[in-house]
């Protein structure tokens, strides 16, 4: 029932970090509601860094809550960086690390009042067999994910994996989108699965193995985007 304002400037940051000296990683942050019920504080974390702090599976846990990250770094993650749940969340000018095992952010359920928002986000690639978002569980009429102006500079799998969920990608920059190492799938920049309908509009996509993927009843609103460089298809079907 509280309210976290962890709040930085741009020249004077926070850090958030383990103790000087130790070895250990430390439990992060957890925003969770009680269950059966939803939290409209006002949390915010700005102009900060976070470091070691993924020992309870994921950097920050926020289930039921509000919260916005401004101006936000991880270091040293080693697992999920966002683990969310029914989130009112936005993300805006935050610089997500290479995560070895996991991935940056992920989460299920849009219902409500809830929403999860990305803007202006810098994503570094991902160093392993892993996507770097992976969200289920949003649809029209309700709430949807919406991701505007984001960088992606690498992936080994997909940036976007969206499994019934809508979305509208608008703006944004996927880069150099390899298989990691040759296997029985494909490696896309967007995937789209089970009944998902997103909309991409003005998005550029450079040196990808595809853009887009759509499987299972998915569909896609494909519209003045720039692909270049797709080295097996821009669309996959």
């Amino acid at each position: 029932g509280g309210t976290l304002r962890c709040e930085g400037t741009p020249y004077q940051r926070i850090r958030l970090g383990r103790h000087p000296g130790s070895l250990d990683t430390w439990q992060g942050v957890s925003i969770v509601a009680p269950s059966g019920q939803e939290s409209t504080a006002e949390n915010v974390i700005s102009y900060t860094d976070m470091e070691h702090g993924d020992a309870q599976g994921e950097a920050i846990e926020l289930r039921r809550s509000r919260l916005l990250l401004d101006h936000v770094t991880w270091g040293h993650s080693n697992d999920t960086v966002l683990e969310v749940y029914s989130p009112q969340l936005e993300i805006r000018d935050c610089t997500f690390p290479p995560v070895p095992t996991s991935k940056a952010l992920q989460g299920s359920t849009l219902r409500g009042n809830d929403y999860l928002i990305l803007r202006r986000n810098f994503f570094a690639p991902s160093p392993a067999y892993n996507d770097i978002i992976v969200f289920s569980g949003a649809q029209r009429p309700g709430p949807i994910l919406a991701a505007y102006d984001n960088v992606f500079t690498g992936a080994t799998d997909e940036c976007f994996d969206l499994n019934n969920c809508d979305a509208h990608l608008e703006g944004n920059v996927f880069m150099h989108v390899h298989l990691f190492r040759p296997r029985n799938t494909t490696c896309n920049a967007i995937a789209i699965n089970n009944e998902s309908n997103v909309t991409a509009v003005r998005n550029l996509f450079y040196d990808v193995d595809h853009a887009i993927l759509l499987k299972n009843g998915a569909s896609c609103t494909f519209e003045n985007n720039t692909v270049v460089g797709a080295t097996v298809a821009a669309i996959n079907l």
